[in-house]
């Protein structure tokens, strides 16, 4: 089994599955499980225990209200901590009205819960900023902030402390606020005291979201059961700072005084939540939490609701489950689509990696971009590699390189081979390129090199190395090749077959003609890695490359001035030919470097049968 087989996973014996399928089934299985469980338990606790039920929303309710409230009056706290650092580091400069109004004016349009503020100054002087029911910013009225509510405030601003403190409630007109207050020191020295009013509508205006988006009557009761707010009317308490309890006008938060605590809400207790209830079946429950007001004076933080309103809770659930296995399909078959539009540009980068893997890089098509980065990050990858694969073809044996990536090993080992070689070169070029500028001389060297190249890759061959004008080529490595000999001459005949096209386009425009000499030879070489250190070349070395070259360079004693090409032969490569080519015998020759005489053929190109399409030219008739 091959390698690269066995890495992909293929007849290892593992399963493999497509990403779809897998996005699909672990998104899903994902959002089944979760939403699954937490519908059942939902479901569950709602049919089986209902009280279950109630102290998961009592704790809910209570913890929603007291966290806005507390939010709300550290919200005030920072206020008041923000003007004093202000005018403790001297980015405030002077406590006068206008240094101060515009900071108050910030902090009252920022800040929905502070509703006033007041600077209280050592000499006496009290400057203060309001915002009215309206949300319109002014100072306060003569008939809403009296002498006695200066006076009440006033008293309270003694001690020494640095963290926001809360003073006693002070009724301004009809409305009771609460008040927090720091020193205003810089420099070691107290220059009075800032101050900032909360009314008791802020916490009105939370109870009423809270009864709102709860679906419930959420309330809130001073330590003299007085109603300070109500969120099934909240109209109820504007313009006023309490309503006692005894004289609401909802009979039903009335009905709280007369309520009984139950004990069979146990987790609820434990966070300090007491319930109530009165009547049978169609009763209401109170829940509620004494809660340790800004000035020391508690609040009780209540809601209630019908004891019906639990069958509807289960029936809810239960409505909540059906649309949860809604969902769960509904993201299945986005998973699906989603893994569908992931695994389309995955499989084309599977394809094109395939491709790569197998050094098919010809008809390889640039993969298209992505908006999902790890996607566009791998198709710009593999793009890099088809860019830089293509330009490494150019300067390694394609058949190497594929066989490398094919086998998997790290290097092709050196052997003992017998192969057939060729050599090529231009007559005369250096003359030739004499009447050409530079750009024309490089473009017909390139075209001639790559028609060559065309036709050897085409037959099996390797093309071992330019050398100037000449090209070195050889069959038979490093894929094995019995037919090697046969392939070698065909493709020579090919050459020589597109070197006269090529010749009868120049001869019209009254170009000079192209000729070549070729020179081939069959025998035993050593082919494998030669070079050393980190540089090496897959090339051949042995006796029988030299005598291919000299065979070449012996063909401008046997070429005619109006030949355009010749092509010899050595004995061996003749003889393992076979009939497929006519050759005629040139006798026998000593070559220089050898002591052994060589017999040589010159092969006829005219008369060679060729079966498959010439190669043209590149470039034929368009350069002169």
């Amino acid at each position: 089994m091959d390698r690269q087989e066995k890495d992909n996973g293929k007849g290892s014996g593992k399963r493999v599955f497509s990403m779809r399928f897998v996005l699909a089934s672990t998104f899903g299985a994902l959002v089944a499980l979760s939403v699954g469980i937490v519908l059942f338990m939902s479901v569950e606790s709602n049919l089986n225990n209902t009280f279950s039920l109630l102290n998961e929303r009592a704790e809910s309710l209570i913890s929603g209200m007291e966290n806005e409230i507390r939010q709300e009056t550290g919200r005030t706290e920072l206020s008041v901590q923000t003007f004093a650092s202000l005018y403790a580091n001297g980015t405030l400069k002077n406590l006068e009205q206008a240094d101060v109004d515009p900071v108050f004016r910030t902090i009252l349009t920022t800040e929905p819960a502070v509703e006033a503020l007041f600077l209280y100054k050592k000499d006496g002087t009290l400057l203060y900023l309001r915002r009215d029911p309206e949300d319109k910013i002014e100072p306060f009225s003569p008939n809403w902030f009296s002498s006695e509510a200066k006076a009440s405030l006033v008293n309270q601003l003694t001690g020494d402390f640095n963290e926001p403190k809360w003073g006693q409630p002070i009724k301004i007109g009809p409305v009771l606020f609460n008040f927090v207050f720091l020193p205003l020191d810089r420099d070691g020295q107290n220059h009075g005291y800032i101050v900032a009013a909360v009314g008791r509508h802020v916490i009105n205006r939370i109870i009423a979201q809270i009864g709102r988006s709860n679906f419930t009557t959420a309330f809130v009761l001073d330590a003299n059961n007085n109603v300070i707010a109500y969120s099934a009317d909240p109209e109820l308490m504007r313009g006023r700072s309490d309503y006692p309890l005894a004289d609401f006008p909802d009979k039903t938060l009335v009905d709280y005084l007369n309520a009984e605590t139950t004990d069979q809400f146990v987790k609820a207790s434990r966070s300090g939540i007491t319930v109530k209830e009165t009547g049978g079946r169609q009763g209401y429950v109170y829940i509620t939490k004494t809660l340790a007001g800004a000035s020391g004076n508690p609040y009780t933080l209540g809601a209630y609701f019908k004891k019906s309103d639990i069958g509807a809770e289960v029936f809810r659930a239960i409505r909540t489950f059906f649309a949860g296995v809604l969902a769960l399909l509904v993201a299945v078959l986005v998973a699906f689509l989603l893994g569908r539009r992931i695994s389309l540009p995955m499989a084309a980068i599977a394809k094109t990696a395939r491709q790569l893997s197998a050094f098919d890089i010809d008809g390889l098509k640039p993969l298209p971009g992505s908006r999902i980065r790890e996607i566009n990050d791998q198709a710009e990858a593999l793009n890099n590699v088809r860019r830089a694969m293509r330009e490494f073809a150019r300067y390694v044996p394609r058949p190497l390189v594929a066989r490398l990536i094919r086998s998997g090993v790290d290097r092709i080992p050196t052997v003992e081979r017998e192969i057939t070689i060729m050599f090529s070169d231009i007559v005369g070029f250096t003359s030739l390129s004499e009447h050409m500028n530079a750009a024309d001389t490089a473009r017909i060297l390139n075209n001639f090199f790559e028609m060559q190249c065309q036709e050897i890759e085409a037959s099996k061959g390797t093309v071992d190395k330019f050398m100037g004008d000449g090209l070195m080529a050889f069959w038979g490595a490093p894929d094995a090749d019995t037919e090697h000999p046969v392939h070698a001459v065909t493709t020579a005949v090919k050459i020589t077959n597109a070197v006269k096209a090529f010749n009868e386009e120049r001869r019209k425009s009254g170009s000079p003609s192209l000729r070549i000499r070729i020179g081939i030879h069959t025998g035993r070489v050593v082919v494998g890695n030669i070079g050393g250190g980190s540089r090496q070349n897959y090339t051949i070395v042995g006796d029988a490359v030299n005598l291919a070259q000299r065979l070449e360079q012996m063909g401008r004693e046997f070429m005619d001035p109006d030949d355009d090409a010749i092509v010899l032969l050595s004995g061996e490569t003749a003889k393992d030919a076979g009939d497929a080519f006519q050759v005629k015998p040139a006798g026998t020759r000593i070559l220089r470097g050898r002591e052994k005489p060589v017999m040589v053929y010159i092969l006829d190109t005219g008369a060679a049968v060729m079966s498959e399409k010439v190669v043209a030219f590149p470039g034929s008739g368009k350069v002169s």
